[in-house]
């Protein structure tokens, strides 16, 4: 069960000295340790259960975000939207039934756009960017299929890509007005794929994929 995460806590997990906190599965989710930052190859953190074991990106997976990263950094340029890549702090956040608190959760998406200035701090994104981009790591597949998709929704992400680098497929979901994923597409070979978040932008498979 989440737990309300306030500032006071979140300074727990980042503090500069978190030994002290409850560790291993049975812990409260707000109190778990942080890996250490050298646990992955990025000095990433993340507030998910077993994100620890994840293992480190590969090259293909820099390769993957710097042809995506780049195309959305230089079209939103002048623009009000803004581009973050991980590592970057996103708390989610949603109410609890009675309405008079909120929940956190910090996840470190690999790429996402932000529209709404109001959301951003020095510490990151607080609440739901516009559109998430993961690219799946083979040991991360069900946390980013399943886990994370299921966290996304909840929190309201209206647009949410799977990116495979041995598939080289993506996957593309879009929040209904329902509240929960739909899938929009699967693309796996040449061609425009359509950007819902930014109807404009060129999104060329074969330059998401380039050098992969």
């Amino acid at each position: 069960m989440l737990r309300n995460f306030t500032p006071a806590t979140y300074h727990l997990f980042y503090g500069p000295d978190n030994r002290h906190l409850p560790a291993g599965p049975d812990a409260p989710l707000h109190l778990r340790r942080l890996p250490d930052l050298a646990a992955d190859g990025l000095g990433r953190t993340d507030s998910r259960p077993g994100a620890a074991d994840e293992p480190s990106p590969k090259r293909r997976h820099q390769d993957i975000s710097r042809n995506v990263s780049t195309p959305i950094a230089h079209y939103l340029r002048g623009k009000p939207c803004r581009t973050y890549v991980a590592p970057f702090d996103v708390r989610l956040v949603r109410s609890t039934p009675n309405g008079d608190a909120s929940i956190e959760t910090v996840v470190l998406p690999d790429i996402c756009v932000i529209c709404d200035p109001q959301k951003l701090d020095d510490r990151g994104c607080l609440g739901a960017p516009d559109w998430i981009i993961e690219i799946l790591l083979p040991g991360n597949v069900s946390r980013d299929t399943k886990e994370k998709f299921d966290l996304y929704e909840e929190a309201g992400v209206r647009e949410y890509w799977m990116v495979t680098p041995e598939q080289r497929n993506v996957v593309i979901y879009l929040l209904g007005e329902d509240g929960r994923y739909q899938l929009r597409g699967e693309f796996y070979t040449p061609g425009l794929i359509p950007v819902a978040t930014l109807p404009e932008l060129q999104m060329e498979w074969t330059e998401v994929f380039e050098g992969v």
